[in-house]
């Protein structure tokens, strides 16, 4: 998520909440001003890139979209969103 690391237990709470399984929370680190759609991809290519193309993500904001798409990722689009 591109939200700060300072919103890591209430994010934690509504993923239990929602019943919502996940391997790993990487979160924006505090401070850090990178727009949303480059620190995503930054993830992207260190991480996965070339290394599990079963990868799909959940975003709403259009230029996130754009990159994931660009990148190759499938992406649901989970409301417009140009914000």
């Amino acid at each position: 998520t591109g939200r700060g690391s300072i919103a890591r237990e209430s994010t934690i709470a509504w993923l239990k909440q929602h019943q919502i399984r996940y391997n790993t929370l990487l979160m924006r680190p505090v401070g850090n001003p990178t727009m949303d759609s480059e620190l995503k991809r930054s993830w992207y290519i260190t991480r996965w890139e070339g290394a599990n193309r079963n990868l799909i993500v959940f975003e709403d904001r259009q230029r996130v979209v754009d990159m994931w798409r660009e990148e190759g990722v499938r992406c649901f689009q989970t409301q417009p969103g140009d914000f």
